[in-house]
C-alpha cells in the first residue's frame, strides 16, 4: 500500500514537472512571437549555425555572400519574395524563409561581422534581425 502511494506521487509530480516545462516553453514562444515571428527567428539561427560558420565576404543592398569556413563553398543570401541561399556561379537555392513581399528585403552590412536584415511580410508585417556570422 505504501509503496503504491510513493509511485502515485512520483508519477504526479513528473506529469506537474513536465506541464510547468511545457508553460515555460509555451510563454517565452509567446514572448517571441509578439517581437518577431518564431520562424524568422529559425531562420535567423540556421544563418548563426555551427553546421555552416558562414563568413562575411561582402554586403550589397539585395545580397550578401559568404564563404562557409566547414566547406569552403561560397553562397550568395538574397531576397525577394523569399530569403534563400544559392551556391555562387552554381545555381539551385536552400529555402530558408517564405511569404515576404517582393522588392521589400534588404541587407546593411554592420560591424563586426553583422548583418541588419529588414523585410516585410506578404501580410504586410516588418520584420527585421541582425546576424553575426563567423569572423
Amino acid at each position: 500500500m505504501l509503496i503504491e502511494c510513493v509511485i502515485t506521487l512520483s508519477i504526479l509530480a513528473v506529469i506537474v514537472l513536465l506541464l510547468s516545462f511545457e508553460m515555460r516553453v509555451l510563454k517565452t514562444s509567446s514572448i517571441k512571437q509578439y517581437d518577431q515571428p518564431l520562424d524568422w527567428y529559425i531562420c535567423l539561427q540556421e544563418l548563426e549555425s555551427s553546421d555552416h560558420r558562414f563568413k562575411l565576404k561582402g554586403v550589397s543592398r539585395q545580397q550578401v555572400n559568404l564563404e562557409s569556413l566547414n566547406t569552403g563553398i561560397c553562397y550568395e543570401l538574397q531576397g525577394r519574395d523569399r530569403l534563400y541561399l544559392s551556391r555562387e556561379h552554381y545555381g539551385g537555392y536552400m529555402l530558408l524563409f517564405s511569404g515576404l513581399r517582393p522588392g521589400t528585403v534588404s541587407f546593411q552590412k554592420l560591424s563586426g561581422g553583422r548583418v541588419k536584415i529588414n523585410c516585410e511580410r506578404a501580410n504586410g508585417k516588418k520584420i527585421e534581425g541582425i546576424v553575426k556570422f563567423a569572423e
